[in-house]
């Protein structure tokens, strides 16, 4: 697969989790094996990205341009490669760890908990991969937004 190729991908699959978990929300089991789906999915898939930016490429890809010279970009660079290889691996750990401890205090509402969580790394990934300062702010954004849900989850 080219880089380019798994760039869009690993774009793709925290969004994937969160439809996935919207749909069968009122399956808590089909929620947790989503988002560990997800998970494992985007760190392999920045792995695997990692050897082809480390040895020179720069995949970009370009989603729309706003106005004549503004567009909304992602690039693959290394520190960002970097960040989103940490990023997917805790994760994975922490989804991990997520269902343990929803599941030892007999937590509810957990589709809406894992619906927020995947969008909060969907908002991460876009932010390590921002190919410029729009795509960053927008992401940045995001990702204020979609944690505030995972703050408030308690309802204390």
């Amino acid at each position: 697969m080219s880089p380019l190729w798994l760039m869009a991908t690993m774009l793709l699959a925290p969004p994937a989790g969160a439809a996935g978990i919207a749909l069968f929300r009122t399956k808590p089991r089909v929620c947790e094996a989503a988002s560990l789906v997800a998970a494992a999915a985007l760190f392999a898939l920045v792995a695997t990205l990692l050897p082809a930016v480390m040895n020179g490429a720069r995949p970009e890809l370009e989603v729309f341009e706003i106005l004549p010279g503004i567009a909304f970009t992602f690039q693959a660079e290394p520190l960002g490669v970097a960040f989103a290889l940490v990023v997917a691996f805790l994760w994975l750990v922490t989804v991990v760890y997520a269902i343990g401890n929803m599941r030892a205090h007999g937590e509810t509402h957990l589709a809406r908990f894992y619906f927020f969580f995947t969008l909060a790394i969907t908002a991460t990934i876009g932010g390590a991969f921002a190919g410029n300062l729009l795509t960053l702010y927008f992401f940045y954004e995001a990702l204020t937004l979609s944690t505030y849900p995972l703050v408030t989850h308690g309802r204390e």
